[in-house]
């Protein structure tokens, strides 16, 4: 394969991957975005279902239509072991080794910033500390 027929075919695969079709779920997708927009307060919503089936894509597309402000955060194994390892770049570095103290910083440093959707992918391999962080956020 010469070179430039190397280069079309990653221009076509790169093309191909930006319009990637995606399943239409009009009534899933108004029901999340209504949730989140008309829910006055804390509010969370779970999306379940067996893998590869387009969650993360149906919340990513409902997110990047609301008016507010949204930050996502993803678990992953290697950040599993560091506390509040996924809200790093959210909260910033940790100031105290309690982790009390640092939960609580990090939970007064997302509130200072107003109201914000937390959209977070595969929850399940949050860390302990993460969890509770999410879970008081969404109280």
């Amino acid at each position: 394969m010469s070179a430039s027929q190397l280069t079309a075919t990653v221009v076509k695969s790169q093309a191909m991957a930006q319009h990637w079709p995606v399943v239409q779920r009009d009534d899933e997708f108004r029901t999340i975005h209504n949730a989140l927009v008309e829910q006055k307060g804390g509010c969370g919503i779970v999306l379940v279902g067996d893998a590869g089936v387009g969650k993360t894509t149906l919340a990513r597309l409902v997110t990047q239509s609301l008016p507010s402000r949204v930050q996502w955060v993803a678990g992953t194994e290697s950040a599993r072991s560091i506390p509040l390892g996924v809200f790093a770049h959210l909260v910033g570095s940790a100031t105290s080794r309690d982790p009390v103290a640092f939960l609580s910083a990090a939970h007064e440093t997302i509130i200072a910033e107003g109201d914000s959707v937390i959209g977070v992918d595969d929850a399940h391999l949050l860390d302990q500390l993460s969890a509770t962080l999410l879970h008081q956020l969404a109280l």
